[in-house]
């Protein structure tokens, strides 16, 4: 009721971003998630109106060639914004997590692309991520891990894009099993999932039934991407490229 109050007292809402409007009582991101409810009580496409705020993917240059030249490391592409990588990778790896691409070690022709989680599915619109040979993703081995990989499977397939995974199958859970947890960064036990993922293949449907299952997965829902060893994931990686 705030919301839709002030809301009515200000019908320009130009000046802001979602998560910038000055509602009373009201945090950041409650727009964004009430915006359907909202629209059905005012008849207002309210984020039509709002200020944009463009998507942003963080990634790291891997060639060790372009590294010897003390150019910058890390870069970011912003939506709508124009911008051109320092080289044009063949190879993108798309992690789940900010550690693992920042200290991805060098690897030739490569840039390591930081997949934000949920938010994964907003790469397929930067144009030298489309444009690359090989695009692999590597995630956390948990029920949200594989839902990113399907999705963005499917979002670049419709492309005629293809997306391999790495270090997500039954053979990587076997060998990390002992870094699994059972409960989130809240201390709340991680549910099984009885979510259908359709572009899983192979060996990550059968990870995937193992972790979400209501038996086996029921004391290991989650390996955490950063506590594999950087090592194993660049052996992993140069494994599949060779391929």
């Amino acid at each position: 009721m705030s919301t839709l109050t002030w809301l009515r007292e200000h019908p320009n809402l130009g000046e802001w971003t979602a998560r910038q409007l000055p509602v009373p009582d009201v945090d950041t991101k409650w727009l964004e998630d009430h915006e359907d409810l909202v629209r059905s009580f005012i008849d207002r496409d309210v984020a039509a109106e709002l200020k944009p705020r463009p998507a942003v993917v963080h990634f790291t240059y891997a060639d060790p060639a372009y590294r010897a030249t003390g150019g910058r490391r890390h870069d970011a592409w912003t939506e709508g914004d124009t911008h051109s990588p320092a080289y044009l990778p063949s190879n993108v790896v798309i992690v789940e997590n900010r550690d693992c691409r920042l200290h991805f070690p060098p690897i030739e022709d490569t840039i390591i692309v930081e997949g934000e989680g949920k938010a994964a599915g907003t790469l397929v619109k930067v144009d030298w991520i489309r444009q690359a040979e090989r695009i692999i993703y590597w995630g956390d081995l948990d029920s949200d891990g594989f839902a990113i990989l399907s999705r963005l499977r499917n979002d670049l397939r419709t492309r005629g894009l293809a997306v391999e995974s790495m270090l997500m199958d039954s053979v990587a859970w076997a060998k990390y099993a002992r870094f699994a947890v059972n409960r989130d960064k809240d201390g709340n036990p991680l549910k099984p999932s009885t979510v259908e993922l359709p572009h899983l293949v192979g060996g990550e449907k059968d990870c995937y039934a193992i972790l979400a299952s209501q038996g086996r997965g029921a004391d290991a829902r989650r390996v955490e991407q950063e506590r594999i060893p950087m090592g194993d994931a660049e052996a992993e990686l140069r494994r599949l490229l060779a391929r």
